[in-house]
């Protein structure tokens, strides 16, 4: 069974944050309304698919 997360677009007032690392890159995501963040860490691979899905 497939995990379905909600999907949602970034306010104007969230802050998306890349870092880029050796071969991961890590996307940081400040929301201001609930003074939360989250990072995700993505490694080449993930990102390989990524661009897969996006282009294809």
């Amino acid at each position: 069974m497939k995990k379905v997360f909600k999907c949602r677009t970034f306010p104007k007032e969230d802050k998306v944050i890349f870092e880029k690392g050796r071969d991961h890159v890590l996307m940081t995501i400040e929301d201001k309304k609930y003074s939360k963040k989250v990072s995700i860490c993505l490694n080449t691979e993930d990102i390989n698919k990524i661009t897969e899905f996006l282009g294809g």
